[in-house]
Protein backbone atom coordinates (compact mmCIF):
# COMPACT_ATOMS: atom_id res chain seq x y z
CA UNK A 1 0.00 0.00 0.00
CA UNK A 2 1.29 3.26 -1.16
CA UNK A 3 2.60 5.49 1.86
CA UNK A 4 0.68 8.91 2.17
CA UNK A 5 2.98 11.81 1.23
CA UNK A 6 2.79 15.75 1.70
CA UNK A 7 4.86 18.14 -0.07
CA UNK A 8 8.09 18.38 2.44
CA UNK A 9 7.73 15.53 4.58
CA UNK A 10 5.22 12.16 5.35
CA UNK A 11 2.01 13.17 7.61
CA UNK A 12 3.75 10.41 10.23
CA UNK A 13 6.35 13.34 10.51
CA UNK A 14 4.15 15.93 10.48
CA UNK A 15 1.96 14.90 13.33
CA UNK A 16 5.46 14.22 15.35
CA UNK A 17 6.38 17.80 14.69
CA UNK A 18 2.64 18.82 16.05
CA UNK A 19 2.89 16.59 18.75
CA UNK A 20 6.33 18.00 19.72
CA UNK A 21 4.98 21.85 19.39
CA UNK A 22 2.78 21.03 21.79
CA UNK A 23 4.67 19.48 24.29
CA UNK A 24 6.75 22.24 24.12
CA UNK A 25 4.00 24.88 24.42
CA UNK A 26 2.63 22.90 27.69
CA UNK A 27 5.86 22.67 29.13
CA UNK A 28 6.86 26.38 28.64
CA UNK A 29 3.19 27.24 29.94
CA UNK A 30 3.27 24.95 33.21
CA UNK A 31 7.38 26.38 33.74
CA UNK A 32 5.75 29.98 33.97
CA UNK A 33 2.66 28.91 36.10
CA UNK A 34 5.38 27.68 38.34
CA UNK A 35 7.71 30.40 38.44
CA UNK A 36 4.42 32.63 38.51
CA UNK A 37 3.58 30.72 41.54
CA UNK A 38 6.91 31.02 42.98
CA UNK A 39 6.82 34.76 42.73
CA UNK A 40 3.91 35.01 44.59
CA UNK A 41 4.29 32.85 47.15
CA UNK A 42 6.92 35.18 49.13
CA UNK A 43 4.14 37.76 48.67
CA UNK A 44 1.36 35.96 50.14
CA UNK A 45 3.65 34.70 53.47
CA UNK A 46 4.50 38.88 53.66
CA UNK A 47 0.82 39.21 53.74
CA UNK A 48 -0.06 36.45 55.57
CA UNK A 49 2.67 37.78 58.24
CA UNK A 50 1.29 40.84 57.72
CA UNK A 51 -2.00 39.84 58.95
CA UNK A 52 -1.37 38.65 61.99
CA UNK A 53 0.90 38.16 64.78
CA UNK A 54 2.35 35.12 67.64
CA UNK A 55 2.59 35.04 71.32
CA UNK A 56 3.25 32.03 73.84
CA UNK A 57 0.79 29.95 75.89
CA UNK A 58 2.61 31.68 78.43
CA UNK A 59 1.29 35.37 77.58
CA UNK A 60 -2.13 34.19 76.51
CA UNK A 61 -1.93 33.13 80.64
CA UNK A 62 -0.67 36.28 81.52
CA UNK A 63 -3.61 38.17 79.35
CA UNK A 64 -6.36 36.44 80.46
CA UNK A 65 -5.21 36.44 84.70
CA UNK A 66 -5.06 40.46 84.52
CA UNK A 67 -7.72 40.66 82.10
CA UNK A 68 -4.99 43.27 80.55
CA UNK A 69 -6.58 44.36 77.52
CA UNK A 70 -10.04 43.45 75.56
CA UNK A 71 -9.69 40.39 74.01
CA UNK A 72 -11.57 37.03 73.01
CA UNK A 73 -9.67 33.40 72.90
CA UNK A 74 -10.97 31.67 70.04
CA UNK A 75 -10.46 27.89 70.92
CA UNK A 76 -11.36 25.90 67.28
CA UNK A 77 -9.76 22.94 68.40
CA UNK A 78 -12.08 19.93 67.48
CA UNK A 79 -11.86 17.87 70.82
CA UNK A 80 -10.80 19.60 74.04
CA UNK A 81 -10.79 16.52 75.81
CA UNK A 82 -8.28 14.73 73.89
CA UNK A 83 -6.15 17.81 72.13
CA UNK A 84 -2.32 17.50 72.90
CA UNK A 85 -0.71 20.23 75.61
CA UNK A 86 0.41 22.81 73.61
CA UNK A 87 3.81 22.77 74.70
CA UNK A 88 5.34 20.23 77.39
CA UNK A 89 7.63 23.25 78.51
CA UNK A 90 8.24 23.98 82.46
CA UNK A 91 4.83 23.29 84.12
CA UNK A 92 6.15 25.12 87.72
CA UNK A 93 6.55 27.85 85.77
CA UNK A 94 3.67 30.58 87.77
CA UNK A 95 2.13 33.61 87.43
CA UNK A 96 0.19 35.21 90.45
CA UNK A 97 -3.23 32.84 90.56
CA UNK A 98 -2.03 30.47 88.26
CA UNK A 99 -2.43 26.78 89.41
CA UNK A 100 0.91 25.53 88.17
CA UNK A 101 -0.60 21.88 88.34
CA UNK A 102 -3.18 22.76 85.52
CA UNK A 103 -0.59 25.10 82.96
CA UNK A 104 -0.40 21.47 80.32
CA UNK A 105 -4.36 20.69 80.89
CA UNK A 106 -5.94 21.32 77.84
CA UNK A 107 -9.18 20.99 79.23
CA UNK A 108 -8.75 23.56 81.81
CA UNK A 109 -6.45 25.94 79.74
CA UNK A 110 -8.64 29.29 80.75
CA UNK A 111 -10.06 27.88 84.21
CA UNK A 112 -13.43 29.64 83.96
CA UNK A 113 -11.54 33.06 83.72
CA UNK A 114 -11.17 33.96 80.48
CA UNK A 115 -13.26 35.15 77.79
CA UNK A 116 -13.24 32.19 75.43
CA UNK A 117 -15.06 31.12 72.35
CA UNK A 118 -14.79 28.02 71.37
CA UNK A 119 -15.37 27.54 67.69
CA UNK A 120 -15.06 25.00 65.11
CA UNK A 121 -12.80 26.50 62.95
CA UNK A 122 -15.27 25.62 59.90
CA UNK A 123 -17.52 27.93 61.33
CA UNK A 124 -14.88 31.29 61.75
CA UNK A 125 -15.99 33.03 58.81
CA UNK A 126 -20.06 32.55 59.30
CA UNK A 127 -19.80 33.55 62.94
CA UNK A 128 -17.61 36.34 62.67
CA UNK A 129 -19.53 37.76 59.74
CA UNK A 130 -22.75 38.10 61.91
CA UNK A 131 -24.34 40.72 63.70
CA UNK A 132 -24.29 41.78 66.84
CA UNK A 133 -27.30 41.06 67.53
CA UNK A 134 -26.94 37.86 66.11
CA UNK A 135 -23.62 37.71 68.49
CA UNK A 136 -25.97 38.45 71.04
CA UNK A 137 -29.17 35.76 70.00
CA UNK A 138 -27.35 33.04 69.28
CA UNK A 139 -23.67 32.81 71.08
CA UNK A 140 -25.01 34.76 74.59
CA UNK A 141 -22.49 37.56 74.13
CA UNK A 142 -21.29 40.51 72.41
CA UNK A 143 -19.40 40.49 69.26
CA UNK A 144 -15.82 41.63 69.91
CA UNK A 145 -15.06 45.27 68.30
CA UNK A 146 -11.80 46.35 67.03
CA UNK A 147 -10.03 47.30 70.24
CA UNK A 148 -10.33 43.45 71.10
CA UNK A 149 -7.42 41.33 70.62
CA UNK A 150 -8.49 37.90 69.19
CA UNK A 151 -6.46 35.22 70.24
CA UNK A 152 -6.42 31.47 68.16
CA UNK A 153 -5.56 28.42 70.03
CA UNK A 154 -5.64 25.63 67.27
CA UNK A 155 -4.21 22.09 67.40
CA UNK A 156 -0.90 23.36 66.00
CA UNK A 157 0.31 26.56 65.43
CA UNK A 158 -0.21 26.56 61.48
CA UNK A 159 -3.90 26.18 62.15
CA UNK A 160 -3.65 29.06 64.95
CA UNK A 161 -2.27 30.97 62.10
CA UNK A 162 -4.45 29.90 59.65
CA UNK A 163 -7.58 31.17 61.67
CA UNK A 164 -6.07 34.46 62.65
CA UNK A 165 -5.07 35.09 58.99
CA UNK A 166 -8.72 34.91 57.97
CA UNK A 167 -9.64 36.94 60.69
CA UNK A 168 -7.86 39.44 60.07
CA UNK A 169 -8.27 39.52 56.26
CA UNK A 170 -12.31 40.27 57.72
CA UNK A 171 -11.56 43.21 59.40
CA UNK A 172 -9.87 41.95 62.66
CA UNK A 173 -6.39 43.66 62.64
CA UNK A 174 -5.35 42.95 66.12
CA UNK A 175 -5.52 38.89 65.61
CA UNK A 176 -3.04 36.66 67.20
CA UNK A 177 -2.37 33.52 66.67
CA UNK A 178 -1.05 31.24 69.86
CA UNK A 179 1.93 29.35 69.21
CA UNK A 180 3.76 26.07 70.84
CA UNK A 181 6.35 26.31 73.29
CA UNK A 182 6.97 29.28 75.01
CA UNK A 183 5.43 28.42 78.38
CA UNK A 184 7.42 29.85 80.65
CA UNK A 185 6.01 32.90 82.65
CA UNK A 186 8.91 35.57 83.41
CA UNK A 187 9.00 37.28 86.44
CA UNK A 188 8.39 40.99 86.59
CA UNK A 189 10.85 43.53 87.27
CA UNK A 190 10.34 46.61 88.65
CA UNK A 191 11.34 49.73 88.43
CA UNK A 192 10.63 52.49 90.46
CA UNK A 193 8.77 55.99 88.99
CA UNK A 194 11.69 57.92 90.31
CA UNK A 195 14.28 55.92 88.23
CA UNK A 196 12.08 56.29 85.34
CA UNK A 197 12.00 60.16 85.22
CA UNK A 198 15.33 60.27 85.70
CA UNK A 199 16.57 58.60 82.97
CA UNK A 200 13.96 60.50 80.71
CA UNK A 201 15.44 63.94 82.05
CA UNK A 202 19.47 62.74 81.97
CA UNK A 203 18.00 61.63 78.37
CA UNK A 204 20.45 58.21 79.14
CA UNK A 205 21.27 56.23 76.03
CA UNK A 206 20.20 52.46 75.81
CA UNK A 207 16.73 53.05 77.20
CA UNK A 208 13.28 53.35 76.29
CA UNK A 209 10.15 54.32 77.85
CA UNK A 210 7.07 53.03 76.25
CA UNK A 211 3.64 54.10 77.31
CA UNK A 212 1.32 51.43 76.41
CA UNK A 213 -2.34 53.29 77.24
CA UNK A 214 -4.97 54.25 74.51
CA UNK A 215 -4.61 57.25 72.09
CA UNK A 216 -7.43 59.03 74.32
CA UNK A 217 -5.95 58.25 77.98
CA UNK A 218 -2.67 60.39 76.59
CA UNK A 219 -4.61 63.16 75.13
CA UNK A 220 -6.77 63.58 77.71
CA UNK A 221 -4.36 62.75 80.89
CA UNK A 222 -0.97 63.56 79.45
CA UNK A 223 2.19 61.21 79.55
CA UNK A 224 5.37 61.74 80.89
CA UNK A 225 8.22 63.56 78.24
CA UNK A 226 10.26 61.45 76.22
CA UNK A 227 8.16 58.32 76.80
CA UNK A 228 6.82 56.77 73.30
CA UNK A 229 3.70 55.61 72.25
CA UNK A 230 2.79 51.68 71.68
CA UNK A 231 -0.97 50.79 72.62
CA UNK A 232 -0.72 47.58 73.99
CA UNK A 233 -2.99 45.78 71.71
CA UNK A 234 -0.78 46.58 69.49
CA UNK A 235 2.29 45.33 71.36
CA UNK A 236 1.93 41.43 69.50
CA UNK A 237 1.93 42.83 65.94
CA UNK A 238 4.51 45.49 66.58
CA UNK A 239 7.01 42.70 67.96
CA UNK A 240 7.02 41.48 64.59
CA UNK A 241 7.66 44.52 62.54
CA UNK A 242 10.99 44.95 60.39
CA UNK A 243 12.28 48.24 61.77
CA UNK A 244 10.99 50.11 58.91
CA UNK A 245 7.56 49.14 59.25
CA UNK A 246 7.89 50.17 63.02
CA UNK A 247 9.30 53.53 62.28
CA UNK A 248 6.02 53.71 59.67
CA UNK A 249 3.56 52.79 62.00
CA UNK A 250 4.47 54.54 65.47
CA UNK A 251 6.69 57.03 64.44
CA UNK A 252 9.64 56.18 66.61
CA UNK A 253 12.85 53.67 66.20
CA UNK A 254 12.21 49.95 67.38
CA UNK A 255 13.56 49.10 70.16
CA UNK A 256 17.02 47.44 70.27
CA UNK A 257 16.87 43.97 72.19
CA UNK A 258 20.06 45.42 74.18
CA UNK A 259 18.10 48.69 75.28
CA UNK A 260 16.44 48.55 78.59
CA UNK A 261 13.43 49.11 78.15
CA UNK A 262 10.70 50.66 80.49
CA UNK A 263 6.99 49.81 80.38
CA UNK A 264 4.03 51.78 81.70
CA UNK A 265 0.55 51.93 81.39
CA UNK A 266 -2.16 53.58 84.08
CA UNK A 267 -1.27 50.93 86.82
CA UNK A 268 0.43 48.15 85.78
CA UNK A 269 -1.95 45.35 84.45
CA UNK A 270 -1.12 46.29 80.69
CA UNK A 271 2.75 46.57 81.25
CA UNK A 272 3.25 43.56 83.09
CA UNK A 273 1.17 41.47 80.01
CA UNK A 274 3.25 43.09 77.57
CA UNK A 275 6.65 42.61 79.58
CA UNK A 276 5.65 38.97 78.87
CA UNK A 277 5.76 39.58 75.48
CA UNK A 278 8.63 41.22 75.09
CA UNK A 279 10.92 39.19 76.78
CA UNK A 280 9.00 35.97 74.82
CA UNK A 281 10.67 37.99 71.60
CA UNK A 282 13.92 38.15 73.07
CA UNK A 283 14.27 41.34 75.25
CA UNK A 284 16.16 40.33 78.48
CA UNK A 285 16.13 43.51 79.70
CA UNK A 286 12.23 44.78 80.41
CA UNK A 287 11.32 46.93 83.32
CA UNK A 288 7.41 47.64 84.66
CA UNK A 289 7.44 51.21 85.99
CA UNK A 290 5.73 50.20 88.93
CA UNK A 291 3.54 53.47 89.96
CA UNK A 292 2.21 53.70 86.31
CA UNK A 293 0.75 57.00 85.08
CA UNK A 294 -1.35 56.92 88.02
CA UNK A 295 1.24 57.34 90.33
CA UNK A 296 3.64 59.52 88.34
CA UNK A 297 2.71 62.62 90.27
CA UNK A 298 5.65 64.07 89.09
CA UNK A 299 4.44 66.75 86.60
CA UNK A 300 0.95 68.81 86.62
CA UNK A 301 0.88 67.74 83.04
CA UNK A 302 -0.04 63.90 83.69
CA UNK A 303 -2.79 63.32 85.51
CA UNK A 304 -4.40 60.72 87.81
CA UNK A 305 -7.55 59.56 86.98
CA UNK A 306 -9.19 56.23 87.49
CA UNK A 307 -9.65 52.91 84.94
CA UNK A 308 -12.37 53.43 82.48
CA UNK A 309 -13.31 51.56 78.99
CA UNK A 310 -13.00 52.98 75.28
CA UNK A 311 -16.49 54.17 75.17
CA UNK A 312 -17.11 54.79 77.98
CA UNK A 313 -17.44 58.76 79.91
CA UNK A 314 -13.95 59.46 80.79
CA UNK A 315 -13.39 60.04 84.34
CA UNK A 316 -12.53 63.61 85.79
CA UNK A 317 -8.55 63.88 86.54
CA UNK A 318 -8.19 63.41 90.30
CA UNK A 319 -6.70 66.15 92.41
CA UNK A 320 -3.10 66.03 93.61
CA UNK A 321 0.29 67.59 94.91
CA UNK A 322 3.90 67.42 93.34
CA UNK A 323 6.04 65.35 94.68
CA UNK A 324 9.47 65.48 94.40
CA UNK A 325 11.86 62.70 92.98
CA UNK A 326 14.53 60.71 95.21
CA UNK A 327 17.36 61.27 93.53
CA UNK A 328 19.77 59.14 94.89
CA UNK A 329 17.63 56.50 95.13
CA UNK A 330 16.77 57.22 91.12
CA UNK A 331 20.85 56.86 90.22
CA UNK A 332 21.46 53.94 92.55
CA UNK A 333 19.19 52.08 90.73
CA UNK A 334 19.85 53.14 87.53
CA UNK A 335 23.30 51.92 88.55
CA UNK A 336 22.21 48.43 89.12
CA UNK A 337 20.62 48.55 85.47
CA UNK A 338 23.91 49.06 84.01
CA UNK A 339 23.08 53.07 83.11
CA UNK A 340 25.90 55.80 83.93
CA UNK A 341 24.33 58.02 86.53
CA UNK A 342 27.33 60.24 85.68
Amino acid sequence: MPSITNVGGSLTTAVALTLLAWSVRALRAAALRNAATKARAPAARRLRHRLHATMTLAALHVLCQLDAVPYLVVDTREELEDAEPLDEGDSNATHEGMDPTRRNDPSTLFDGKAHVLYLPEEQLEETFSSTHEEWDSKLGRKKPGQEHVLAFVADDTWRAQACAAQAASMGYLRCVAVRAGGNQVEPVRFVHRDTVAEAIRSTKKGLVVLDLRRHDERVLYGAPLGSKHLPAEQVPRALSMSEDEFQDTFGFDKPAKQDNVVLMCRSDRRARWASQLLMDAGYPRVFVCKEGAYGWRLDHRVLPYQSYELGDPPPDPEPFEIESINLQAAREELQSMGLSTS
